[in-house]
This record gives C-alpha cells, sequence and structure tokens, in this order.
C-alpha cells in the first residue's frame, strides 16, 4: 500500500455552522434501523452496512470489506480509508452526496 504524504489531518475538514435548537415532539423516537453486529475491528464498515441496508441496498459486509480493501487480519479500516474512500463509497452507493465529519 502506497502511503501518501498528505497528514489525516489535510484530508479532514470540520464543519462548524449554526443549527437551530430542536425539540422533539415526543420523548421517544424508533427508527427502524437494521442491526449487525461487527467482527474484528468492523465497526465502521458495519455502520456502514446498516446505513445501506437501511437505504434499502442489497449489500453485505463483505462487498464493504472488500470495496474498501480492509485490513485481512481483523478487517478495519486505517485513517486512509475512514476518511475519503469511504465517504465516496457511501456516496456511490446512495447516489446521494456524503459529507465529510471529523469530531477529533
Amino acid at each position: 500500500m502506497v502511503r501518501s504524504s498528505i497528514s489525516l489531518s489535510d484530508k479532514l475538514f470540520l464543519y462548524v455552522g449554526y443549527i437551530p435548537k430542536y425539540t422533539a415532539k415526543q420523548d421517544e423516537k424508533i427508527i427502524r434501523m437494521p442491526y449487525y453486529e461487527q467482527i474484528g475491528g468492523s465497526c465502521v464498515s458495519t455502520s456502514a452496512l446498516m446505513f445501506l441496508k437501511f437505504a434499502g441496498k442489497d449489500i453485505e459486509l463483505y462487498d464493504i470489506l472488500r470495496d474498501l480493501k480492509a485490513n485481512d487480519s481483523d478487517f478495519g479500516l486505517d485513517e486512509d480509508h475512514i476518511s475519503y474512500p469511504l465517504k465516496d463509497y457511501l456516496s456511490k452507493e446512495t447516489g446521494f452526496t456524503a459529507l465529510l465529519y471529523t469530531n477529533f
């Protein structure tokens, strides 16, 4: 794997903007989201799977791991995969523009 000379902080950006305070009309909200347990270090890929299944996509965890070239030893995604490749992958699969947000 060839590493770019751009650091992780150069690849990520943070959107700061005003969001009006949201007050729910009810105390509880139920979101019918599919749930899948992660295997190894696949937390990001498994979260993407749940989102894509919720969006109606016929996709399996293997497809995401393969397409994003996840680490074979623990199925994890390193910082190079979590940033732009995952964002671009979600955009491709959903047809919507995915925004990259970091909070670290």
